[in-house]
């Protein structure tokens, strides 16, 4: 067959795939066509194998859209390249197991070569990133991101330990949720009012990240802050004192802000170095 035929049913395949007419792909493929699906180490053989490699996607993303971008056709076969996009809304089939919808919209480029024979598709070799396509579902890391959230956090300790309050609440979604201290609604506002009153009681207070690690959309912290009490804290008058509190941290990010964070602080043990309450026996 022609380049100029090779082509057009490369097109003519993917169009039937875009409206869900699998039965019409089917019938411009070899009782034989063999799809190898390379990412996944995957091999479908017959109309049978190609319409269930078909319908894992369709399953998975029952919005899903082909756009050939480019293609190189000879008259013994087709390269097609293409971007695909669509919404994880059913259960996708991977190597390690299945996983469940995730609401989350997924697409990139994909190359496949393909070889024609007698007018109809023969065989398929799918080449894409599914490492990309993991990544964008949040079923693994994506370091970009991580890196991403990591320069946020290292950028509002920085415009804390400057007396910035509002820098560093740029760290924060509007509606996000602290778990931890008490008395703090969701929202950024309660999150201002808390540090507000903390920055005033401890003018100048310094933090320091003792070990910071990501992972996915999480990151987890130990943290120490030090500080001099020179305003009212929680109905206890200035101390003069210098306190040293350690604690740890998990914040949730999306969108490159905090939307959830776990918070827990040795606050007992600053009381104490306050003078507000009783040290331990022998402590």
């Amino acid at each position: 067959m022609s380049a100029r035929h090779n082509a057009e049913l490369a097109h003519a395949i993917y169009d039937a795939f875009n409206r869900n007419d699998l039965d019409a792909a089917l019938q411009l493929a070899t009782d034989d066509v063999e799809i190898s699906f390379i990412p996944f180490g995957q091999t479908f053989r017959g109309r049978e194998g190609f319409r269930a490699f078909m319908q894992g996607f369709r399953s998975a993303f029952p919005d899903i859209r082909i756009q050939v971008t480019n293609q190189v056709a000879t008259d013994q076969g087709v390269v097609n390249e293409f971007t695909w996009t669509g919404t994880h809304t059913g259960p996708l089939a991977a190597p390690a197991g299945e996983v469940p919808p995730t609401g989350r919209v997924a697409g990139y480029p994909v190359c496949e070569v393909w070889e024609v024979r007698n007018g109809r598709l023969a065989a398929i070799r799918n080449y894409q990133n599914a490492a990309t396509l993991l990544q964008q579902l949040g079923v693994v890391p994506d370091p970009a991101e991580e890196a991403k959230n990591l320069a946020v956090l290292e950028r509002a300790r920085e415009q804390w330990n400057l007396g910035n309050l509002e820098g560093y609440l740029e760290l924060y979604d509007e509606s996000c949720t602290v778990h931890g201290p008490p008395g703090i609604p969701p929202g950024k506002a309660s999150v201002r009012a808390f540090y507000q009153a903390f920055m005033a009681a401890f003018p100048g207070n310094q933090l320091g990240f003792d070990e910071v690690l990501a992972h996915g959309d999480r990151i987890l912290s130990r943290f120490t802050v030090r500080g001099t009490q020179h305003g009212e804290f929680q109905g206890i008058p200035p101390t003069g004192k210098s306190v040293e509190v350690t604690g740890m941290t998990i914040l949730r990010f999306a969108g490159g802000k905090c939307v959830e964070r776990w918070n827990q602080a040795d606050f007992l043990g600053m009381l104490q170095q306050l003078g507000a309450v009783p040290a331990p026996a022998g402590g």
